[in-house]
């Protein structure tokens, strides 16, 4: 009987060991599920952004390269003008760039910390 009750009482110790591992294995997933889904949130905000300030900027410098392309003699003035709008769209390109790029390092800094935090 001493022998059943100490079997016993180790397949309990057993069981509530991989209970304790198997909800920290879960709270892990959990953690890493949450952390993917905001990771794909970003990089949809990033297709979404990426797509229309991009696309603006390039259109009006397309159709600014086509007003040029033209055969139409512009004045000084005119000339001026024209490069100052694509100036204008270079400049929110630039700006663009910028925020992608702090938008990048921000979501890269998510993947830094979440995995850190999972080896430890």
């Amino acid at each position: 009987l001493k022998s059943a009750n100490k079997e016993l009482d180790f397949q309990y110790q057993l069981k509530e060991k991989l209970t304790t591992e198997l909800t920290i294995a879960y709270g892990e997933l959990k953690k890493k599920e949450e952390y993917l889904r905001n990771y794909i949130k970003g990089l949809e905000e990033m297709m979404f952004l990426t797509s229309h300030k991009v696309r603006q900027p390039v259109a009006h410098i397309l159709g600014i390269s086509n007003l040029l392309d033209s055969t139409t003699n512009y004045s000084l003035e005119e000339v001026k003008k024209i490069v100052g709008y694509m100036k204008n769209s270079a400049i929110t390109l630039d700006d663009f760039t910028r925020e992608l790029t702090k938008f990048m390092n921000n979501l890269g800094k998510g993947v830094e910390n979440t995995s850190s935090k999972n080896n430890t």
